[in-house]
C-alpha cells in the first residue's frame, strides 16, 4: 500500500508546477492545490512536523520531502416528500436516499511547522483552486558559507592544488555543482575536449583532455592554454603519469584550470 502511495505521489509531482523559496527568515505563505496532492522539498531531512489536524490537512513526510493534501467536506442533501417532510424514517416514508457532494472550496488556510536537521520552518498553506504544486525551500546563503569555509580553510596555493587534484582524480570539490562539458576545440593537430565544469562560490574549475592528433610530438606549455579560461585563470596545470614536456602522437593528457567564480 505504501509503495502504491509513493508511486502516486511521484506521478502527481511530475505534473505539478514549481515555485522556489530562497533563504526564508520568517513565516512562508504559499498557495497550494485545494483538491490535489502538493509536495514540499527541503534541503535537509525532516525530523518532525506539527500542525492542527482540525484544519482538514493531511501531511506525510519521506526524508526531506513532505506531501500534503486537504481533505474535502462531504455534504449530503435530504430528499423532501410531497408533504414537505424528509423522506426516510423521520418522515414516515421509505428512504429514498440523499445526494452526497464533495466540497473542496471550504478548506481553510493551515499552518505547519517542519523541523529539519538544519532549521525549523513555519509554512502557512492557502488552499486554492489550482493544480498540484511543488514548493522548493532552499538555503542558498548557508550553503555558500559552507563552500567558502572549504575554499578558505587552507592557504591560497594549497587550496588551488587541493581543488585541482580533486577534479583531476574525478572527485567533486566540497559543495561544488558539477556539469558536463563535452565541448571540443581543434587547432592544427591538437584537440582539446572540455570534459567537466565545477562551480563553487569563490572559484570555478574546468577539466580538459588534450589529445595530440598529429604524427609528431608537441610541446606542452600552460601559457598556450590560458585562453580556455572564461575568467581570470588562477591555477593551470597538466596532470601526467610521468614528467614530460612533450605530448607523443595520439597520446593525451589531463588539464585542469581554476578560475575566479561568479560570487
Amino acid at each position: 500500500m505504501r509503495l502504491l502511495l509513493i508511486n502516486a505521489i511521484v506521478v502527481c509531482s511530475l505534473m505539478a508546477d514549481t515555485i522556489v523559496v530562497n533563504d526564508p527568515n520568517d513565516t512562508i505563505y504559499v498557495e497550494v492545490s485545494e483538491h490535489s496532492m502538493n509536495r514540499i522539498v527541503f534541503q535537509n531531512a525532516i525530523i518532525s512536523k506539527e500542525y492542527s489536524k482540525e484544519k482538514g490537512l493531511l501531511v506525510k513526510t519521506f526524508e526531506n520531502e513532505a506531501f500534503l493534501k486537504f481533505t474535502p467536506q462531504i455534504e449530503e442533501t435530504t430528499l423532501m416528500g410531497d408533504n414537505g417532510k424528509p423522506i426516510g424514517p423521520e418522515g414516515g416514508q421509505p428512504s429514498g436516499g440523499g445526494e452526497k457532494k464533495v466540497i473542496y472550496d471550504k478548506a481553510e488556510p493551515a499552518e505547519v511547522f517542519f523541523v529539519t536537521e538544519g532549521k525549523t520552518y513555519s509554512i502557512i498553506f492557502k488552499p486554492t483552486d489550482i493544480g498540484p504544486r511543488t514548493v522548493m525551500v532552499n538555503e542558498t546563503l548557508g550553503k555558500k558559507k559552507e563552500i567558502i569555509a572549504y575554499e578558505t580553510k587552507d592557504a591560497y596555493k594549497e587550496t588551488m592544488k587541493k581543488i585541482a587534484f580533486d577534479v583531476h582524480n574525478g572527485s567533486v570539490p566540497y559543495g561544488y555543482e558539477e556539469s558536463a562539458g563535452k565541448i571540443r576545440y581543434r587547432a592544427n593537430n591538437l584537440e582539446v575536449i572540455k570534459e567537466k565544469s565545477y562551480s563553487g562560490t569563490l572559484y570555478r574549475v574546468s577539466k580538459f583532455t588534450v589529445v595530440n592528433k598529429g604524427v609528431k610530438a608537441l610541446s606542452l606549455d600552460e601559457r598556450d592554454f590560458i585562453n580556455l579560461a572564461e575568467k581570470d585563470p588562477l591555477f593551470l596545470s597538466f596532470f601526467t603519469k610521468k614528467q614530460m614536456k612533450e605530448l607523443a602522437p595520439m597520446d593525451d593528457v589531463s588539464l585542469v584550470i581554476v578560475e575566479r567564480g561568479g560570487e
